[in-house]
Order: structure tokens, then sequence, then C-alpha cells
């Protein structure tokens, strides 16, 4: 290994100078405007390379600097409105994507995490809320750092007179443009739920504040048509919190914390909607009230504005094509979610979810399918950062997302401790397992001559030639007498006709293993044309392929016979040591050659003749 050579020639002082531990710390230190500390992996990552930057990066106030730097979090996922396995869904790219176990909520006991006792009512400010109906009460959930905080309702705010529909949990010093949104100790929450009466004409509103713990009196209002429920989540706008209602009408509900008030405003005008989950309140571009509307070929965005009578009226502010934002007709679309926080919407659209940007009309594609469900969009800086121990340092570098082949080389180089890991083969095993898939590096060429390796990759992961060159008996490769019969499972192997013998080659390691092949099997009635490399194991799901020591090998050879009436085979066992018997069979059709290399299916070998019929 790389780490390992560089290591024990000049040791830790090399490869961690006081110049890159000045810069590092300068970084760290300077307001993390560097490129490289942007991404949500970039601080847990920081942390593990020495133990004084693992102290910087948990210093409070480190942290407060960075995520003021980064005010705007990137989407890192979004919560699921029925609480199965897969709670969470992470939309980012290795290796800032985060596990979705990681953001199980930590609710065990009585009422546990079962989905008809707890809902989600919404996601903000890097907080998650939820409510168990049965038990009456909240949870608020910080899902970084894993706290939460139970909070029992009042009985009489959901019992047989009212129950309560949804709510919205937000920080308290949101509107406050210097504070950085953090954990409970530095970031004080509120929560408001939504009720409606059991008349289905007057919804109702209350708060709870963790400055005061307690809860606020219940406000109430009348609604003008008949209101079942509150589906889809609140949106924040101002001070002020929104839903719209369930039932048979449209209008919007209107909830001031700052006077404690609860209003009902009108439905634009127009404003028509096609089936439920075709609205969602949104921020306007000047920030204010904004509500979409998805019609059948467009996105329509109307405002609230004040006229210069002073009256509020509804504003169509736009109206986007469908076809123009996504380049293509679509049919059933439905709106999933909505974060006021970073202003993205989440769709459904042909079975397959979308993220939008609404300033920028961007979108991006996530993944195909039939479920339609109300989703929350959780945005944050994952900047988590734990003691680090070899039991989680050995995590963070064989679970690191990245599979290129360049990574565990650079790992090597950050520490002796690093290094140390690295060439374990406990560690190396778990790493191939955990890329099962490897990426295509490069290509052997069929005819044998320089050069003879040709990376595929950009660096810092492109392999040099030479580095893959064999240098088989003292570096003596006469290449007019060598043919490449096939790669598979990280080995290739090579046949000499001249001296009657093939050699099964680990190009990452430079082993080698030659192996005699008998005379019998290409001789003037038998030729050799072709064969195929594999590992033992390879039919178990659970085995990583690695060196010769971990991993047996397999040979496979083919040929014709010299009156091109057969084919014949034979395999050879690094187990055993031994050659298997010749097998042969009579092709219905003239057969000089078999060019082209092996493919494996299963357990079987298939190759395709070169012939005449």
């Amino acid at each position: 290994m790389v780490g390992g050579a560089e290591e024990g020639r000049f040791g830790r002082s090399a490869l961690l100078t006081p110049s890159l531990r000045r810069r590092g710390l300068e970084l760290l230190r300077g307001g993390s405007s560097s490129a490289s500390l942007r991404e949500p992996s970039s601080l847990p990552r920081a942390s593990l390379v020495c133990k004084r930057w693992r102290r910087l990066v948990a210093d409070p106030h480190f942290r407060r600097r960075f995520r003021a730097r980064h005010r705007n979090p990137p989407l890192s996922g979004f919560f699921e409105d029925f609480v199965g396995n897969t709670f969470f869904r992470p939309v980012m790219d290795p290796p800032d994507l985060i596990p979705s176990e990681r953001f199980r909520p930590p609710l065990g006991g009585e009422g546990g995490w079962e989905p008809n006792k707890w809902r989600i009512f919404g996601c903000r400010h890097g907080h998650v809320l939820l409510y168990n109906r049965k038990q009456k009460e909240i949870v608020l959930w910080n899902p970084p750092t894993g706290d939460h905080r139970r909070v029992a309702v009042p009985p009489e705010y959901d019992s047989e007179e009212r129950m309560i529909c949804n709510g919205a949990v937000l920080c308290t010093a949101a509107g406050d443009r210097s504070h950085v949104h953090g954990s409970f100790s530095s970031c004080p929450i509120k929560v408001a739920l939504v009720s409606v009466a059991s008349n289905h004409a007057q919804v109702s509103a209350c708060i709870y504040s963790t400055e005061t713990g307690e809860w606020s009196d219940l406000v109430s209002t009348a609604v003008p048509f008949v209101v079942y429920s509150f589906c889809h989540p609140g949106t924040l706008v101002g001070n002020s919190l929104y839903w719209i209602p369930t039932g048979l009408g449209y209008a919007i509900v209107e909830f001031d914390m700052d006077r404690h008030r609860l209003d009902v405003i009108e439905w634009p005008l127009g404003a028509k909607v096609s089936a439920n989950g075709c609205s969602r309140i949104v921020l306007a571009e000047d920030g204010g009230l904004g509500l979409a509307i998805l019609s059948r070929h467009s996105l329509r965005m109307w405002e609230r504005k004040v006229c210069a009578e002073g009256v509020a009226k509804w504003v169509l502010q736009k109206s986007h094509k469908l076809r123009k934002i996504f380049g293509q007709r679509l049919w059933h679309k439905v709106i999933l979610g909505y974060a006021d926080d970073i202003n993205v919407m989440l769709l459904w659209i042909d079975s397959i979810i979308y993220v939008l940007q609404l300033d920028s009309l961007q979108f991006t594609k996530l993944w195909k399918t039939n479920v339609i469900s109300r989703n929350h969009p959780y945005a944050t800086i994952y900047d988590s950062v734990s003691k680090s121990t070899d039991g989680t340092v050995v995590p963070q570098v064989s679970n690191d997302g990245t599979d290129k082949p360049s990574s565990l080389p650079r790992a090597s180089l950050v520490c002796k401790r690093w290094c140390r890991l690295v060439a374990e083969p406990h560690l190396r095993r778990r790493f191939r397992a955990r890329h099962q898939s490897p990426p295509v590096i490069g290509i052997f060429e069929d005819h044998t001559g320089y050069p003879f390796f040709r990376s595929v990759m950009d660096p810092p992961d492109h392999i040099p030639t030479e580095r893959f060159y064999p240098r088989f008996r003292d570096g003596n490769a006469d290449w007019d007498k060598w043919r490449i019969y096939g790669c598979r499972h990280g080995r290739v192997l090579l046949h000499n006709k001249k001296q009657n013998e093939i050699v099964v080659w680990d190009p990452l390691t430079g082993d080698h293993r030659v192996v005699a092949v008998p005379l019998e099997f290409d001789s003037e009635e038998k030729r050799i044309w072709n064969g195929a490399v594999l590992c033992a194991a390879a039919g178990n799901p659970s085995h990583v392929h690695g060196g010769f020591s971990s991993c047996p090998f397999k040979v496979v050879l083919v040929g014709v016979t010299s009156d091109h009436t057969q084919m014949f085979v034979c395999s050879y066992s690094s187990e055993t040591g031994n050659w298997s018997d010749l097998v042969s069979a009579t092709i219905p059709f003239t057969v000089y050659c078999v060019s082209d290399p092996g493919t494996l299916v299963g357990n079987a070998l298939y190759w395709k003749p070169g012939g005449v019929e």
C-alpha cells in the first residue's frame, strides 16, 4: 500500500507538516470559506484528521461561525408522512448522503414508533415536530444531534370537542438575521398546533415555547364552510403561520403569533384547484404571502399585496409553463411538500419525484415511485462531530461513499493512525464489501504491445500505464508469445503458447501465479483458443474479492480440435492445484477459433465460436 511505504520512509512529519497544519487551522478558523468545507460531510471528516482539528471543530464558537457562513443549508432529504422503515430518504450524493437509519426518531417505550400513533407535522430550522394523539404529546427532535424533547399537550386541546390536525415548529429567533440555528441549548423553539372543532365550523390554535415551558391559551375563529382537517404542513411567512384547511371550500387560515390571533383569508378569485395536493402556500418573491397552484399545463404563482387603499388583495404574479420548466409534456402531477426555509418544492410527476427550486425554477430528478404521500423536505448542515475512536474512524473510511481507487491510498496519508487502519485486512474487506460493484478503471488491449494498459479515469484516480505493466520472469516479457484471455474479479489471465503455461495476475498488487498447461491440452490435435479466470467463491454474495491468499481462483480454457468439428474445455483450481479432465462436444458446423472472451452467467461460462456452417 502506498500509504504504508510513505509512512515508513518519511514518518508522520512529512505527511502533516507544520505548514500543512497551520494552513488547515487557518481554513477552519477563517470562517470556513474554503470550498472543501462547504459540504455537510466536511466537518465530520475534518474532525478525523487529528486531535487538534477535532477539538477545534467541536468548539461551539467555531460551529456557530460555520453555520453563519453557510446560512442557506442544503436539502439533505425528506421525511415521509407515513412512518415505515425507510422513514428518512436522503437526496444528497456521497459522501454527504445521510443513511436513513442515522435520522431515525428516538422514540421507544409505550406507543413507540408505530404509524397509527405518530404523525409528522413538519420540519423547519433543523428541527422536526411529531405528534402522538394517543399519548397526547408532541416530540421536538433535532436529527443531527439526536436530541429531543417530549412535551405533554393539555387534554382540552385535543378532546371530543376539538381535534389537533396539524402543527409547525420554528426557531424563536427566526426573524433575527444574525441568529444561527442550532441545537436546543442555543436555539429556543416555538410550536404551534392547529385544530378543528367537532362541529366542523371552527378552527383553533395554540403555542408552546421552550423558553417558558408553557402553553398559550387557545384562540379560535369561524370558517365560512365545513372544515374536516388540515392535511398539509403550515408555511411560515414573517411571524405568521398559514394553513390551507381541507373541507367543502377553499380559504387560508392565518395564525399571527405576535398578536396571538387567528384569521381566515379568502381564496384568490380565478385560482382554480383541480385536485387535492395541487396547491401550496409559499413565499412570494418579496418574501410575502404567496400561493402556488399546479394546473394542467402550468404552475401559477399568486401573491398577497397591499393596494394603495390599504387593502390586501391577491395578484397573479407569474404563470410558468410546466413543459418549459421540465422540457417535456406532463400528465399526472401532485405537490408532495414544500420547505419555506429554502423555498424548495417536492413534486410527484408521472411516477417520478422532482425537487424544484422556486427561485430559479431549476429542478433535480430524484427517483421513480408509484407511491404518493405527503413529504417534509428537511434542510440542515449536518456538522455532527463526536470523539473519534477506531470504532468510528473505520466506518468513516470504509463506509465513505466514494469507490474511487484513490480513496484508500489518500486516506492512508492523513496520519499514522489512518495508515495503520487502512492497511488492516479487516478494513479493506469492509471497504470492498461496501463497494461491491467496482468502477471501470481502464482496459487491457488485446494485442499485447506497449502501452499494454490504458486508464480511463481522471486524476487523481488515473493509473499510469507502467503501473499495470506485467513483469514476469525477471521483467523479460516477449509479448509476441503472450495473449490476454480476459479479466474478472480483479485478475487478468494470460497464456504463453510457446512455454505452454498460463499466468493469473493481480495488477493491483503485482502478485501472479504461473501454472503449466498439460502438453496434451495444446498439441497438434488440439489448440487452446481462449480462457477465463474467476474467483472460486464468485457465487457467494457475502464473499469479498481480494488477494490470492483470501480469494482462490479458477481458470477455464477452451479450444478447438484440429479437424474443426469439436470444442473442448478444461479447468484449473488454485485450491487443489490440479487440472480437470478434458470434456468435449461436437459442433454442427466447421469451427476455426474462439476469439471473444467468455461471459460468466451464474456458474456457467459462455463463448461464441467462429466458423462456417
